[in-house]
């Protein structure tokens, strides 16, 4: 049995038979009309094209799950998929002289193919994995395409397609080789080296910045660098050719091909020039700067999409009350200040929870003062759960609780703690970039809490501390625009004077960005900026008086337009769930509640039983 999904968005499954799926595709169903439109608008409207592609149900034929993800597979089928994107459809023919290929046919795009291998039926992904990376050497040393890395999950879904000339091979052998990670042969140039992923970032930084027009040759100058590092030790030649494809398919899927004898041919060119300071400084300082200079026609793409589309909000984080003043946007930042104990961590972390659960971003996070890498996961472990994890405390969660948090909380959190090592800001985004190419994933926001828990060195910067924060915090807001994430900072505020109500008992009122250390820095390089506040128990505020459980959030600025408004709402934080909530009419509204459509969400969803062939979604 196999698992059929209505669209890509959708969380509920419904299965079928292998042979039902197969004259689907032949015919292509209920959906041929669009996916002959889909074929047509690839070629001329790119953007309409995705659109529409969404709308399209989507195939698992590795097994059956109970929902599109890896932990979730009930039962394996024995098939694996491979994905060769943009290869064309010739591939088809040569991939039927391949004894083990069990089926292949054109993907929905129409200029690539996807292809079946009938492997034995697996338990889990790890062992799925296993098989895959045999698949994958064994065609590597039978075709110069690639099969998408990406497709090496067993819970990797395909859209449907038609192909009326499908081929299927009920003769094809199974496919028995396993490459287990402890089996992998390395040469033995390959056993002694210790990647260096640090300095990889370089050349792999310098690919990313590039825009249209210059992306071939920097693939091609960097790929000589990471040459020059594979003659002289720093990282292996497997691991320089990983990195590099994977970051060149990243920014220009469609010429991936071309790009990739580039890296080849640039490596080899690197491997007999040990790496010199020349071309590493050479790079280094193109990419200091990237592009500083824009024709219309450059950006008239964009300049377009905005017209057509209008202004573009960032993700709903979880309450109405705050949807109005705060949403979060990919390639932007938030500075996150207030007094201790303010709610300032906790608050960040429920959006962050949120994001995943809506959306399935996924986070790096650096809280030394929250303590070890195990006590933040245990803090986000509480907040998603709204249940105590220590039995002292009451209300405790249960163990098949605290598994499925895990399993949450692993797939969408990476921490970074460095123990007593102290990072600089530059340290701390080289390691969000090596986590992302080193686990091939997109990371969608990092998290510095607090500020001063990094290394700040101001002895280049005249020891001002204001030009060191205009500086590292406009590269901070550079990395999130080149690398497309959200870079929030949570920072203390120095120097606050206390005031005195009306009854003449002094207190700490909200803050605003002056009142953090190097404020003005901080108000000039920020593009959202929040105070967090829990007043005083008793104090009014707009004609509220204020409980021990309120907690105000104040949006003191906004970029870019459309993104939210300046302006506050007053959250209340429940002690016993680690969570807050808005008070509509006395009722409490929880994050959770919010009423997103569910395809929009990654939820939990009940296994649907047999579908009737008639009854499927093409």
């Amino acid at each position: 049995m196999i698992t059929i999904q209505a669209n890509v968005k959708s969380g509920s499954v419904s299965y079928t038979e292998l042979s039902v799926i197969i004259e689907k595709i032949k015919t292509g169903g209920s959906k041929l009309d669009l996916i002959k439109e889909l074929r047509g608008l690839r070629e001329y409207d790119v953007e309409k094209y995705k659109i529409r592609k969404s709308e399209m149900p989507v195939v698992i034929f590795q097994g059956k799950f109970s929902k599109r993800d890896n932990e979730s597979l009930l039962e394996a089928s024995g098939l694996m998929v491979l994905d060769f994107d943009h290869t064309g459809v010739e591939l088809k023919e040569r991939l039927k002289s391949i004894p083990f290929i069990y089926m292949a046919f054109v993907s929905l795009g129409g200029d690539g193919v996807k292809a079946l291998v009938k492997i034995p039926v697996v338990k889990s992904d790890a062992q799925y994995k296993e098989y895959w990376s045999a698949v994958d050497k064994a065609l590597r040393d039978i075709l110069p395409e690639v099969i998408d890395s990406a497709c090496k999950d067993i819970s990797r879904a395909c859209f449907f397609s038609y192909d009326p000339d499908v081929y299927v091979n009920t003769e094809a052998m199974v496919f028995t080789g396993r490459m287990k990670k402890d089996e992998k042969k390395t040469t033995t140039a390959e056993k002694y080296v210790k990647n260096d992923y640090k300095r990889a970032m370089v050349p792999l930084n310098y690919i990313r910045s590039a825009v249209d027009g210059e992306r071939h040759t920097k693939i091609l100058k960097a790929s000589r660098l990471m040459g020059g590092y594979v003659a002289s030790g720093i990282i292996s030649d497997q691991e320089a050719v990983r990195l590099l494809e994977q970051e060149a398919y990243h920014i220009d899927p469609s010429d991936f091909q071309v790009n990739r004898r580039a890296i080849i041919d640039g490596i080899e060119n690197g491997k007999t020039d040990p790496v010199t300071d020349t071309l590493e400084a050479e790079i280094k300082t193109e990419q200091k700067y990237g592009k500083l200079y824009f024709t219309l026609k450059e950006v008239e793409p964009d300049i377009d999409e905005k017209f057509k589309h209008g202004i573009s909000r960032g993700y709903y984080v979880g309450w109405d009350a705050l949807d109005e003043f705060y949403t979060l946007k990919l390639g932007t930042t938030t500075y996150i200040y207030g007094a201790p104990y303010s709610g300032k961590t906790i608050l960040w972390y429920e959006i962050l929870i949120n994001c995943s659960r809506f959306y399935g971003m996924k986070h790096i996070v650096f809280s030394p003062e929250t303590g070890g890498a195990s006590d933040i996961y245990i803090h986000l472990i509480e907040i998603s759960t709204g249940k105590n994890f220590y039995s002292n405390h009451g209300n405790q969660l249960s163990t098949s609780e605290l598994d499925e948090a895990k399993r949450f909380i692993d797939k969408h959190f990476i921490v970074v703690d460095p123990d007593d090592n102290m990072l600089t800001v530059e340290d701390f985004y080289a390691y969000c970039d090596i986590i992302e190419r080193k686990f091939n994933t997109k990371i969608h926001t990092t998290t510095i809490d607090p500020w001063n828990e990094l290394l700040h060195d101001f002895a280049d910067k005249g020891n001002r501390q204001d030009i060191y924060l205009e500086w590292t915090l406009g590269k901070i807001r550079q990395n999130a625009r080149v690398n497309d994430r959200h870079n929030a900072i949570i920072t203390h505020i120095t120097h606050q004077q206390k005031v005195k109500d009306a009854n003449g008992n002094f207190y700490y009122p909200p803050a605003d960005f002056r009142e953090v250390s190097g404020g003005q820095s901080w108000a000039r390089k920020g593009m959202n900026m929040l105070n967090i506040y829990r007043p005083p128990q008793g104090l009014q505020h707009d004609g509220i008086i204020m409980p021990d459980n309120a907690t105000i959030v104040s949006v003191q600025k906004v970029k870019p337009r459309g993104v939210g408004n300046k302006g506050e709402v007053i959250l209340y934080f429940d002690f016993r769930s680690h969570r807050f909530y808005e008070d509509k009419s006395g009722n409490r509204i929880y994050s959770r509640t919010k009423g997103i459509k569910s395809e929009e969400l990654q939820l939990d969803f009940a296994p649907l039983p047999y579908v009737d062939p008639e009854e499927a979604p093409f």
